[in-house]
């Protein structure tokens, strides 16, 4: 029914009001809004940015909204979280990650937790250290990116990330569009 009236799920309002939102992760927004989107302020309301951003209807936050800047929106969507783990072989598990908070969040603890398994050495260039990771950081946070906005939120699994000593492996429950 949804797709035929073209209504996404991240457009319906939450059970969520706007007092759920996390004042730390707006502000971080307006500072990095700053030169993507001119019309949004760092004076800006709280209020103001959710309209502007339609993320709020009918005093709830849109399910986007409560995704993007809920202090704890998997109260409300369940499976909205995600794992690290770092494996030895499938069936050997070193450490198991959880991590939660809305995607902002996501993506910081899922970085951390990505970065903690990561092997690291460093290259002395005149006075400066540079740190030469396993992966390029910049990939690993485009793919954690990608597994946070192209996952299928109706679903109850989380998504999971599995560090071998070899190889990343990314998995969310997603599908490609019709």
């Amino acid at each position: 029914m949804r797709e035929s009236k073209q209504i996404s799920w991240e457009s319906l309002p939450s059970e969520a009001g706007v007092d759920e939102v996390d004042i730390e992760t707006i502000e971080r927004f307006k500072r990095m809004a700053k030169k993507r989107l001119p019309e949004i302020s760092e004076e800006d309301s709280i209020e103001k940015i959710l309209k502007n951003l339609e993320l709020v209807k009918e005093d709830k936050l849109t399910n986007a909204g409560l995704l993007l800047f809920g202090k704890k929106p998997q109260k409300y969507i369940h499976g909205a979280g995600a794992r690290v783990g770092r494996f030895k072989t499938p069936t050997i598990i070193l450490d198991t990650i959880d991590v939660s908070g809305n995607l902002f969040k996501q993506l910081d603890g899922l970085m951390e937790a990505i970065k903690k398994h990561l092997n690291v050495r460093f290259e002395i260039k005149g006075i400066e250290r540079e740190d030469i990771w396993d992966y390029p950081l910049e990939a690993i946070r485009e793919a954690v990116i990608n597994a946070l906005i192209h996952r299928d939120y109706l679903s109850l699994a989380d998504i999971q990330i599995k560090i071998y000593d070899n190889k990343i492996w990314f998995f969310n429950p997603g599908k490609l569009p019709e």
